[in-house]
């Protein structure tokens, strides 16, 4: 195959990376950027870091939690590493999710699961399991 020869390739994914990138280029060869996206990378940052401090909410109070429900501070700071295991359960339906029916519904999801998640951890005091399950 010539590679200079364009539409010789099987699929998109054969063709060399300039000409994909030359594909989304306009007419005149200049790349345009939309506003849209940028908005929509500062929703997906916040959602990000949303995302972390769920992760990571524990651990600042692991002393306090101790005290409050009796768990050793071990205890609390091994859900940082369980939320690592389940992260990587969690991301073979998220990619399908995504390749099925797009970013903006898998990014809704995890948000309004993360926001869920976090609702729990917060107002509900009544055992430390339930805490974790948030």
């Amino acid at each position: 195959m010539n590679p200079s020869e364009k539409g010789s390739w099987k699929s998109y994914a054969d063709a060399p990376l300039v000409n994909r990138l030359e594909s989304n280029a306009s007419q005149d060869g200049e790349y345009r950027t939309y506003p849209q996206r940028w908005v929509q990378l500062v929703i997906f940052t916040l959602c990000t870091m949303l995302n972390q401090v769920a992760w990571i909410s524990l651990q600042p109070v692991a002393e306090q939690i101790h005290r409050f429900y009796g768990h050793s501070e071990t205890v609390v700071n091994t859900l940082s590493i369980v939320y690592q295991a389940v992260y990587i359960c969690f991301t073979f339906p998220s990619n399908f999710i995504i390749d099925e029916h797009g970013c903006r519904l898998a990014v809704l999801i995890g948000t309004v699961s993360t926001t869920l998640g976090m609702a729990i951890k917060c107002l509900i005091n009544d055992s430390f399991w339930i805490c974790a399950a948030g």
